[in-house]
């Protein structure tokens, strides 16, 4: 792929790092790659001239100055960099300047002197944001040396059983690691028209009963049958565990703020991945999960703008910021009943969930077996890659 802008330079840091939540962080990734690769390049196309105005021996450098290249005097002749101490030497003198040192950011040239100087300096490399979304260095083709100089972990963003985030050979489990190992190496699937052929709670366990040699139910959900009552428990732990361990297209939500601190709709789990907290103007807010330096913030008042969960309320600093933002949560729900009703546990025989429900038939399987004391390992391999290929079929990657 050719890195040839702003939006281009994050979608492959992305693949690169294996990590699609990067967004609201890329900004800074960006300004730490930016500074390194500043301190340490030095190339034909960062040089620039400029001419610098002396008063009294001094003069204002560039904005973007990094070093001086060459200083030509007023009269053309070359000035050698000097040590400050040597060139306060030479603060008065009838003679023409012979030296020049850099202090912050002015150029000291003595002996004293005014008339203009010639500067040839190296300049940063023009910084890459949204409304400046190319420079140089990527119309170069040198977009690869930003990923290097700010190299991601590489992993496949999904999260194991007890709710981390896994790298792909981390499940644990004994059954679990296995499959997490070979699930990148499965064929992933799209998640096209699965709606039309929805299964619903009381399908999902009569094709589990065929596999596990039980008869088909009626009725499942409310029954007083002994097997019906476990598989319909079972399936609630199995469907609120493949709810956990990914976000769910299907559950990522939004929500208008409107002050702060802003109180979170009642389905709210937590925040959707890369940049949950999006500001007006298209910026992220910077979230602060440690109360002592929220409080700092609020007391400093910082003009970047952070947010910060305290029980069911978002806050947010400085407080205006939070006009018109939005936030963007994974919903706890994961069953859907009829008529249209998102809910986070099934009610009727008829629900069905916002994840495959193949899903939930092979988590009923696995689940079944191990409480009955049968051998269940290879069905819990067979889910955990199932799950995986899911997931990555659920964001989009083929």
């Amino acid at each position: 792929m050719i890195i040839s802008d702003y939006a281009s330079l994050l979608v492959d840091a992305g693949d690169y790092s294996g990590r699609d939540d990067v967004a609201h962080l890329f900004p800074r990734f960006l300004a730490l790659a930016e500074l390194k690769l500043n301190r340490v390049m030095r190339t034909a196309d960062m040089e620039k001239t400029a001419t610098v105005p002396l008063a009294e021996g001094e003069g204002s450098l560039p904005a973007d100055f990094v070093e001086a290249r060459q200083v030509l005097s007023p009269d053309s002749r070359a000035l050698r960099a000097l040590p400050l101490q040597e060139l306060s030497s030479h603060v008065i003198s009838d003679c023409p300047p012979i030296g020049y040192a850099i202090v912050g950011s002015a150029i000291q040239v003595r002996p004293k002197g005014g008339g203009d100087i010639r500067l040839t300096y190296y300049a940063k490399i023009p910084a890459l944001t949204p409304a400046a979304p190319s420079n140089w260095l990527i119309e170069k083709g040198a977009g690869r040396l930003s990923l290097r100089a700010r190299r991601g972990d590489r992993h496949l963003g999904t999260r194991c059983r007890q709710g981390r985030r896994c790298r792909g050979t981390e499940a644990p489990g004994d059954g679990r690691a296995r499959a997490c190992r070979r699930a990148p190496a499965l064929g992933q699937r799209r998640n096209r028209h699965r709606r039309a052929h929805a299964m619903t709670l009381l399908t999902v366990i009569n094709k589990v009963s065929d596999i596990v040699s039980l008869d088909r139910f009626d009725s499942v959900y409310g029954t007083n049958d002994p097997n019906a009552q476990t598989m319909v428990a079972l399936a609630e732990e199995a469907g609120a565990e493949i709810a956990r361990r990914a976000d769910w297209k299907r559950m990522l939500k939004t929500h208008a703020v409107s002050a702060s601190p802003e109180i979170l709709p009642a389905d709210y789990q937590r925040l959707a991945p890369g940049g949950g907290v999006r500001a007006a103007a298209g910026g992220f807010f910077r979230p602060v999960s440690n109360g002592a330096q929220w409080a700092v913030i609020v007391g400093v008042g910082s003009a970047e703008p952070y947010c910060h969960l305290s029980g069911r309320e978002m806050l947010f600093s400085p407080a205006g910021s939070s006009a018109d933002a939005t936030i963007d949560y994974v919903s706890k729900n994961w069953v859907l009943g009829d008529p249209y009703e998102e809910r986070d546990a099934f009610r009727a025989d008829d629900d069905t969930t916002l994840f495959p429900e193949r899903l939930l038939k092979k988590g009923l399987i696995w689940r079944w077996k191990r409480q009955k004391g049968l051998s269940f390992e290879d069905n819990l391999a067979e889910f955990e890659a199932d799950l995986l290929q899911e997931i990555n079929a659920d964001r989009g990657i083929s």
